[in-house]
């Protein structure tokens, strides 16, 4: 989204470890910010040129860094020496849990676990850049990642986030609304808001609904919701309204993306 950049990556379902008695299906999800990126809250540049050998050189460092991984929700970043660095990389870690876990509580509402009681799927995710909306693009791409690897979902999930800008009611002047900014577009904004949807599966193969030219939701669920600084009932509305605007728009992009790169079912 923007100039952040996230990999994905599904492995499974495969066998569960031995001793493993869950009758549910055991679904991991791990989040680790690409070496070069020394903080999730700050913007990287050292993007990967698709046309050059980087990406390849990208793709072995994420896989190592995924293999480093024990703990689902542990992180990991290069040794470093400094207290400084080191306070860095627990605030990176501390952050990269609370996405993690984010992440996973809104992939597991669509997945269906039914299928999968014996099996574990382990989703991984490696933060190339963030330029701002990081938990929207997580999960878009965790979405994407698991209908490429074949994995059966209920529905779709489509994430979009807004920053709300307060008014001035003495100048009459309106709170302002951005969906989806930059870094830089949402600095001092009053608060933000994040919202999850979950969308037929079925619907990109499809046409989009022509009294609406939207998609379908299915019955209308909301996989996660979160709300951040100080809004008022009419902002967290009116924000919470653009973020289903946002989250059709991703639906739109997911079916193209889906129709260019799949067979017809």
């Amino acid at each position: 989204m923007g100039r952040t950049q996230v990999f994905c990556s599904v492995f499974g379902p495969k066998e569960k470890q031995r001793g493993n008695k869950s009758q549910d299906a055991d679904i991991t999800c791990t989040v680790a910010s690409f070496p070069h990126l020394s903080h999730p809250n700050s913007l990287t540049l050292d993007v990967p040129d698709p046309d050059t050998n980087e990406v390849s050189e990208t793709l072995a460092l994420y896989e190592m860094e995924r293999l480093s991984i024990v703990n689902p929700f542990s992180t990991t970043l290069p040794s470093i020496h400094s207290q400084t660095d080191k306070r860095k990389q627990q605030a990176t870690n501390d952050e990269n849990v609370l996405l993690s876990s984010t992440v996973l509580s809104s992939i597991r509402s669509a997945i269906r676990g039914e299928v999968y009681k014996k099996s574990c799927i382990e989703v991984s995710l490696m933060i190339l850049s963030d330029d701002g909306g990081l938990l929207p693009a997580c999960i878009n791409a965790a979405t994407l990642a698991l209908v490429d690897a074949n994995i059966e979902l209920i529905s779709l999930i489509c994430t979009s986030q807004v920053h709300v800008f307060p008014g001035n009611s003495e100048s009459g002047i309106p709170p302002r609304y951005f969906l989806d900014p930059s870094r830089a577009e949402s600095t001092d904004s009053a608060g933000s808001i994040v919202v999850s949807v979950l969308w037929d599966v079925n619907q990109y193969i499809g046409e989009p609904n022509a009294a609406t030219d939207s998609f379908v939701t299915s019955s209308n669920t909301i996989a996660h919701f979160e709300a951040h600084g100080s809004l008022t009932d009419q902002e967290i509305d009116k924000a919470t309204e653009l973020c289903l605007s946002g989250c059709t728009s991703v639906g739109a992009a997911f079916r193209t993306t889906l129709l260019n790169s799949h067979d017809p079912l």
